[in-house]
């Protein structure tokens, strides 16, 4: 589901071990995560250096209010960044607009752009971006919006002070439990 193979999960088990990230595997004992905040903070370093550039983006303009009222679910999309804080904390008041897509589908988002009427616009401030995982959300209550960790580190990425302050504030809420 999260497009890694077996070999390659038993890897990342035993480098977050020995960086003691995870517990030390006993028999019979569940491994527990440890030093989850300096990992959160790997994890937004190593996505913002490292995956972000390499995933597939397109800068569209459209009509921003109904793309806003779709659902957009139901094109294999959820909203990351300004509008994924937004809905949680409905504290940031969004200027950009990120959605996570399932490269897979595309005829989803052709449709999306129609219903939308997006056009492609280098300057637009509308995002695309190829999803990296292949699973769905497990809080149904966040179904439209990317997974936490994700959310934070776009915000903190996007170098702008209100979009940091309210990743500071996800942190804080949800992810420093």
């Amino acid at each position: 589901k999260i497009g890694i193979a077996l070999g390659g999960v038993s890897r990342g088990l035993k480098q977050l071990t020995s960086r003691a990230y995870l517990s030390a595997a006993q028999t019979g004992k569940t491994q527990t995560l440890l030093r989850r905040d300096q990992l959160l903070d790997v994890w937004r370093s190593e996505y913002e250096h490292r995956l972000a550039p390499r995933l597939r983006r397109r800068r569209m303009s459209g009509d921003i209010d109904a793309l806003r009222a779709l659902d957009v679910t139901t094109f294999g999309m959820q909203w990351g960044g300004e509008v994924a804080a937004e809905r949680i904390t409905g504290y940031l008041r969004p200027a950009r607009y990120q959605l996570y897509a399932d490269p897979k589908q595309t005829n989803a988002f052709a449709q999306l752009a129609a219903a939308a009427k997006l056009r492609k616009d280098d300057d637009g401030n509308i995002e695309i971006i190829d999803r990296f995982w292949d699973f769905d959300p497990a809080d149904g209550d966040r179904r439209d919006t990317v997974p936490l960790p994700l959310m934070y580190a776009d915000l903190m990425a996007s170098g702008d002070p209100r979009c940091q302050e309210t990743a500071v504030m996800i942190r804080q809420r949800f992810l420093e439990q």
